[in-house]
């Protein structure tokens, strides 16, 4: 079954899970999939009347590597999922860079990993968060889209920067709102997370638009800059490394596996910072709201920060 075939006959129509293709393995594969999910949309994610479960997932490489990064480096994946700002399970996951960093392309590099951390998780999430962008891109699915698509999972892109749209930085309290535009078209939203602190990008992913993933992101950051889920995937994959050398040799005593049995066994005791009441009130009611940048959200002005989400760079 090509993507197309899967989109329109099964994530495509309320976002079920289906057979997927597997990760594209080539530059010429990734792109024609690309071309295919800008083509493809889901029905518009309405939210559960309930406190929804979301996952973050997270993926970091080796340390002291020159340049961006390349094909078959160590690479430690995380799989947060929260519900009402508390970490309720995690799955882990350990394999290489499938291709070297390229903008546009990210899929390739990192989609199978975080893939895998998240097939770890024992639940099904409401909402998937990743660490790259959706809609703002070349060929309009940057792997935040791609991955909610082949999971069939609504999905939220969260970086530093826009990729190619633009727009404004929003004014300095916390909660305004500047939409980015490509092509005409809204397709992120800076969102000041916290007073004083840099804007965040949450970008339309699979089934959500530009304006929901504003609000999301901002519900999930009632206390940090960086959204709760993706915060603590991001832990949890720095975590893993730390436990083998950074080069991927196993350390004595505090291996990779090691660590992944004493994440599951403890699962029940491990805790993030609950959210606020508004915020938690936000996700369950999201559905009744009115969606998008409220008068008091005017936009600022003022340059545009030069890194990604986890640092070295734009993530795609």
């Amino acid at each position: 079954m090509n993507l197309r075939s899967f989109l329109i006959n099964g994530a495509g129509k309320g976002g079920s899970p289906q057979p997927a293709p597997s990760w594209p393995a080539t530059v010429e594969e990734l792109v024609g999939l690309q071309e295919s999910l800008d083509e493809a949309t889901g029905e518009p994610w309405i939210p559960p009347e309930r406190p929804l479960l979301v996952a973050g997932c997270f993926v970091c490489f080796s340390r002291g590597r020159a340049g961006a990064g390349h094909a078959g480096e160590a690479g430690w994946a995380a799989a947060a999922l929260l519900r009402s700002g508390r970490l309720v399970s995690v799955g882990l996951a350990r394999g290489v860079a499938g291709a070297a960093y390229e903008p546009g392309l990210l899929a390739l590099r990192e989609g199978l990993l975080l893939e895998e951390a998240l097939e770890g998780l024992p639940e099904r999430p409401d909402l998937l968060l990743v660490n790259a962008t959706g809609r703002d891109h070349p060929r309009g699915a940057g792997l935040a889209l791609h991955l909610g698509a082949r999971l069939g999972l609504p999905s939220v892109g969260v970086t530093r920067n826009p990729l190619l749209a633009a727009g404004d930085l929003p004014a300095e309290p916390r909660g305004s709102l500047s939409p980015l535009f490509l092509a005409g078209s809204p397709v992120a939203y800076w969102v000041r997370t916290q007073r004083g602190k840099a804007a965040l990008v949450a970008h339309a992913g699979w089934r959500t638009g530009a304006e929901t993933a504003a609000e999301l992101v901002l519900a999930l950051t009632p206390r940090y800059r960086t959204p709760e889920p993706l915060r603590q995937a991001r832990r949890l994959a720095r975590e893993a490394r730390s436990a083998e050398g950074s080069d991927g040799c196993v350390m004595a005593g505090s291996s990779f596996a090691q660590m992944r049995e004493q994440t599951t066994r403890k699962r029940s005791s491990l805790r993030s910072c609950p959210m606020s009441p508004t915020s938690s009130m936000l996700l369950v009611c999201m559905a009744n709201l009115p969606i998008g940048p409220r008068p008091e959200h005017a936009a600022g002005s003022g340059p545009v920060p030069g890194e990604g989400l986890a640092g070295g760079g734009i993530r795609r």
